[in-house]
């Protein structure tokens, strides 16, 4: 049951539970929580804003970039969706109703791959309309630390749309981490957003450990065009594109006051109070 509905949640074996699933030298283990009703509170957790759209449907399938070298990959129809399609994907159930910003959607066309340019400890989301198709697997480079489907997430894996559909999973990772998730799914749709990682493990609470760091996701490798053109600018000196793109901004905010009749640049007498040249 998830935790987006009143009634009180059934126990349900992976709630929190230790699974080692490489071999050898390479053997990770991966603690899994399924009983928050949010992301980990703590400053060293990073969550991406993915925008907001305003259109149903898909956004972009074009690859995507975040903080220091880290892109977002799709394959086939797989993408940036917002809002819900009919027989294509679902926008995920939260705590305060439907998602209405942008989310990520594998189909059975394509898989949704993050690639992360520094090992990552820890990895949560929310899982929208869990389904026992969708599958979400961990690797460290080209070797898997770790798949889950969602009938292994939650006993609800029928792809509910409403409140009791979705699920915030949050993995920990010792003993080795990973660098690579991939959300494959073989029919419509492995849905999920508020993606978050870290390079250290976290506490499993809610409160009391800090504030997430929000990244913007940009279309382009040089972070200057945030997805959808929605995502927020990052805070000043949090990147070294921060005051250049603040900026910028200005700029244009004052470029077209100048364009606006009666702007900075009043019409003299006999002009129309259009732009001046």
């Amino acid at each position: 049951m998830s935790k987006f509905t009143s009634a009180a949640l059934t126990a349900w074996p992976v709630a929190l539970a230790t699974i080692v699933v490489a071999q050898g030298a390479n053997a990770a283990a991966v603690t899994l929580n399924t009983t928050l009703s949010s992301l980990p509170s703590n400053a060293s957790v990073n969550v991406l804003d993915l925008g907001k759209a305003g259109t149903a449907g898909l956004v972009t399938s074009q690859e995507l970039y975040f903080g220091a070298g880290n892109t977002i990959q799709f394959a086939g129809t797989a993408g940036v969706y917002d809002g819900s399609k009919t027989s294509v994907a679902a926008a995920p159930y939260t705590s305060s109703g439907v998602q209405k910003t942008n989310y990520l959607a594998a189909e059975p066309s394509g898989d949704v791959t993050i690639n992360y340019s520094s090992d990552q400890a820890y990895f949560g989301m929310n899982w929208g309309s869990v389904d026992a198709y969708n599958t979400l697997s961990f690797y460290e480079g080209s070797t898997l630390v770790a798949s889950y489907t969602g009938g292994q997430i939650t006993p609800n894996d029928k792809g509910s749309q409403a409140a009791d559909g979705s699920d915030i999973v949050n993995f920990n990772f010792s003993n080795g981490g990973y660098n690579k998730v991939v959300m494959a799914s073989t029919s419509a749709a492995f849905e999920f957003d508020m993606i978050a990682s870290s390079t250290t493990a976290v506490p499993f609470t809610a409160s009391s450990g800090g504030a997430p760091t929000v990244l913007a996701v940009y279309t382009n490798a040089a972070e200057t065009q945030a997805l959808a053109g929605e995502a927020p600018l990052p805070a000043l000196g949090s990147s070294p594109l921060a005051m250049f793109m603040l900026a910028g901004a200005a700029l244009l905010a004052f470029h077209r006051q100048s364009l606006r009749p009666g702007g900075l640049y009043p019409a003299r007498a006999g002009e129309s109070g259009s732009a001046r040249g």
